[in-house]
């Protein structure tokens, strides 16, 4: 599809409905369970010690089966990459695979959510250029940006929440400043909901073994974050002075020598990307944004 671009369409009436399938189908241990051999409850083949032998081919088919999570999160990312690359004739397509896609958002498996996040992102870009006088178009973009904004504060895994806004970033990118307008306040509110570290994802106790590790997811967070704020800025350009003017406390002290260095790149590099967004709409901050080398 990257190398074809609109060249894929011939494809598509065989290709879209393996993807569908894939995205659609309910893949996990409630479903597996049916073929188990038991007349007691759902979950009895998996318990029951006196027969070892079934025992062990439920396990077994519960193995094989939660793999498939693993091409869930595949097919999303080829149904994204399709609304990039196909062109119009992804139109009919992309309508059937929205709401597997934006069922994914809630799937149980954190790489399937994240990939669902960002796939979902790219269909709002996709039917806003494509299918613009389509009256579901207005209905769909609040659909996902809702659930962008509300995976970024509530989702535990740190991985989704950066997927997420990944997702918000793309959306703002993807889809015309004038469609988007609405959506600034809420944007803002999950960004900066980040970056005070009050996601749900920040506020829970990690179990990772490995402290490094956990401080790069963090930082990994954090850098998101501010990379879905510059492309908030960017969008408006001048026009989003006013909500910048609210975040100027958070990035500035997200900059002082007693944060985390992470903390500190992130604020200091949003400041600067938005400040150039801005252009000369950024004067009246000047003076804040100054005092920034002292900071560092």
């Amino acid at each position: 599809a990257e190398i074809l671009e609109e060249g894929i369409s011939e494809a598509l009436p065989a290709l879209v409905p393996k993807i569908y399938h894939t995205l659609h189908n309910e893949d996990g241990i409630l479903e597996l369970d049916r073929h188990v051999n038991t007349t007691s409850t759902q979950f009895a083949g998996l318990n029951d010690s006196s027969d070892e032998e079934d025992d062990d081919q439920a396990v077994r088919g519960m193995t094989v089966k939660t793999s498939l999570t693993d091409e869930k999160a595949s097919a999303a990312h080829l149904a994204g990459v399709l609304s990039k690359k196909a062109g119009p004739s992804f139109i009919q397509h992309g309508w059937q695979l929205f709401e597997p896609i934006l069922h994914g958002c809630s799937y149980f498996h954190d790489e399937v959510r994240g990939q669902s996040a960002k796939t979902a992102a790219l269909f709002c870009g996709f039917f806003t250029q494509h299918d613009a006088a389509n009256p579901k178009v207005q209905q769909v973009l609040g659909e996902v940006a809702g659930r962008l904004f509300e995976m970024t504060t509530t989702d535990d895994s740190k991985e989704v929440c950066s997927d997420s806004l990944t997702a918000v970033g793309t959306l703002f990118e993807v889809v015309s400043p004038a469609l988007m307008a609405s959506y600034v306040e809420g944007a803002s509110q999950a960004i900066m909901t980040v970056l005070t570290e009050k996601a749900v994802c920040q506020t829970l106790a990690d179990d990772e073994d490995d402290d490094e590790e956990s401080e790069d997811h963090d930082g990994q967070v954090m850098d998101t974050a501010a990379e879905a704020f510059e492309q908030v800025a960017k969008c408006f350009g001048s026009g989003f002075a006013q909500t910048f003017a609210t975040f100027l406390p958070v990035f500035t002290k997200m900059a002082k020598p007693s944060k985390a260095d992470n903390s500190r790149v992130a604020g200091t590099g949003v400041l600067a990307e938005v400040s150039k967004s801005l252009g000369p709409a950024v004067s009246p901050y000047l003076n804040d944004v100054r005092m920034l080398p002292t900071h560092i």
